[in-house]
């Protein structure tokens, strides 16, 4: 199954805008995440990061279907 990410705000120009993974199919989120930080290199060093998928916010246990597309974002800053 291939998966589109994109990345938002800094992390965007940190890791690149927009990727496309092969997954194996049933895979969790929290599955996805952790292939993620294997192949995107640093981004297992961000903290908090805010993941969507189709623009909705998913739990860890959402399985990926074919086409899904998954963004993240930083977490909001500022005071």
């Amino acid at each position: 199954m291939k998966i589109r990410v994109k990345f938002y705000a800094r992390y965007g120009d940190k890791f690149g805008k927009e990727h496309y993974i092969d997954i194996e199919s049933s895979m969790s989120v929290e599955n996805f995440l952790k292939l993620l930080y294997k192949v995107i290199p640093g981004l297992q060093n961000e903290r908090n990061i805010i993941l969507a998928i189709n623009d909705s916010l998913a739990s860890a246990d959402y399985i990926l279907k074919d086409g899904d597309s998954v963004s993240i974002f930083p977490p909001p800053g500022g005071g």
